[in-house]
C-alpha cells in the first residue's frame, strides 16, 4: 500500500495581522496616491492590494484562514519493502544476531503487514 498525506499550511495569526496591517497602508497609498497618478495601473495596484487586505484579515480572524502552501509527504519513502526487510532479518537470524524465536516474532509481524 502505497501512503501519500496532504498537510495544509497557512500563515500564522501574528504574521497575518502585520500582513493585513502592511496591506491597508499599501491601500491607503493606492488610494490617494497611486490611482491619482497612475490611472489604470494604479487600478490594478489597488485590487491586488485588496486581495492581500482580505486574504490576511481572513486568515488573522478566522479558524479556517487560506493555506499560503501545501505539504504531500510521502510515508512509504524510508520504508524498504517487505522482501528487502526479510532479507536482512534472515542474515541477522543466520549471523546469530537475533533467537530463532525473535526472528520469527519479527517475521511474523513483517508478514501481517502485507
Amino acid at each position: 500500500m502505497y501512503l501519500k498525506r496532504k498537510v495544509r499550511v497557512k500563515p500564522g495569526k501574528a504574521q497575518s495581522i502585520v500582513g493585513l496591517v502592511v496591506g491597508i497602508i499599501f491601500l491607503l497609498i493606492g488610494i490617494f496616491v497611486v490611482i491619482p497618478s497612475f490611472g489604470p495601473f494604479g487600478l490594478l495596484w489597488t485590487a491586488i492590494v485588496v486581495v492581500i487586505v482580505v486574504m490576511n484579515g481572513y486568515n488573522a480572524f478566522s479558524k479556517k484562514g487560506v493555506t499560503s502552501h501545501e505539504i504531500i509527504i510521502d510515508e512509504n519513502a524510508d520504508m524498504d519493502s517487505a522482501e528487502e526487510r526479510l532479507t536482512r532479518l534472515k542474515e541477522m537470524y543466520t549471523k546469530g544476531l537475533i533467537t530463532y524465536e525473535e526472528y520469527e516474532n519479527k517475521k511474523k509481524d513483517i508478514l501481517d503487514e502485507i
